[in-house]
Formats: C-alpha cells, sequence, structure tokens
C-alpha cells in the first residue's frame, strides 16, 4: 500500500484522507479499501490499450476492447509522474478491472 500511496499526487492524497476521514481510517486505508473492492483485472494483452493523449502529455488513456476510454491524468514532480486525484486513481481502477458494477465501477 505504500507504494500505492506514494504514486498518488498530493491532490489525490488529500481526496483519500478526506475518504479516510468519513469512514474512519486512513487515507492509505479507504484506497486500499478501493483496491480490495476489485475482484479481478483485465488481460492486458487482450482486453485493453494504454495510450498518451496526444493533445495532452500529461493524461493517459486506457482503451477496452469495445472503445470505452478511461482518462487517467498525471503530474510530472521531479521527474516522476504520479496520478493527480481521486477521479484519475478511480478511473485506472475502473479500466483495468474485469468487474465493472453500476454503483462504483467496479
Amino acid at each position: 500500500m505504500s507504494k500505492a500511496w506514494n504514486l498518488l499526487s498530493t491532490e489525490a492524497q488529500n481526496y483519500f484522507n478526506g475518504l479516510g476521514e468519513k469512514q474512519r481510517r486512513s487515507g492509505k486505508g479507504a484506497l486500499e479499501s478501493e483496491i480490495k473492492r476489485i475482484k479481478k483485472f483485465k488481460d492486458v494483452k487482450k482486453e485493453y490499450i494504454i495510450e498518451k493523449d496526444a493533445l495532452k502529455p500529461e493524461t493517459v488513456k486506457i482503451i477496452l476492447t469495445g472503445g470505452q476510454e478511461f482518462k487517467i491524468e498525471t503530474v510530472n514532480r521531479d521527474g516522476t509522474y504520479l496520478l493527480k486525484d481521486g477521479n484519475s486513481v478511480r478511473n485506472l481502477l475502473t479500466g483495468i478491472t474485469a468487474e465493472l458494477g453500476k454503483e462504483n465501477g467496479y
């Protein structure tokens, strides 16, 4: 979880810290809770591709075989790209999971 937490920008960490306060757990715990809801990851070779957005180099797109796109915004901090915000984290998790649900994406 520390590695996953360190991939988040300050804005994204603040988002999960806010969730943590609502759920009475730390921000890392709130992120871990979201990750634990995932049942199965998609097969990268068969089910999706990852592309850099030509117009916005800080944006990465996960494109599913059926054409659905999930945009993940990043920020460059001293040469390391971090996930920008909570929405980008959610899009990343939703884009790479095999079980998409109606309630929260997976």
